[in-house]
């Protein structure tokens, strides 16, 4: 049952927590597996192919990255320039631009911010 598979990654969860909390490296690669283990089963058990599932992940990443590297470039700045905080911004507008709140490449602040919208 789904709500089973939806469980143990719960609890993988948790013990990944654990690992982290006691900065065990290797504690954390073995429950970093568990993890993922779990969520593959769970692409499994809805039918989807795990490996594509996450191929089009990491393509929805990549020009999510490249999205925000035009950005930063368009406001007169570099990648490094930026503090998290304005890469967390851009980021955000990004995902709205995909989901269709505001367009990608909107007016910037002139601190190279994304305006407040």
């Amino acid at each position: 049952q789904v709500h089973d598979v939806v469980a143990k990654i719960d609890e993988e969860l948790a013990e990944v927590k654990q690992a982290l909390a006691a900065g065990d490296a290797e504690q954390i690669d073995e429950e970093l597996g568990d993890l993922l283990f779990a969520v593959v089963n769970l692409s499994r058990f809805q039918g989807l192919n795990a490996e594509e599932v996450l191929q089009r992940a990491v393509d929805k990443f990549a020009k999510r990255v490249q999205a925000v590297e035009q950005r930063v470039r368009l406001s007169g700045r570099e990648l490094a320039q930026c503090t998290l905080a304005e890469l967390d911004a851009h980021w955000n507008a990004v995902k709205a631009a995909e989901s269709g709140r505001q367009p990608a490449l909107r007016s910037l602040g002139e601190a190279g911010t994304p305006d407040a919208g």
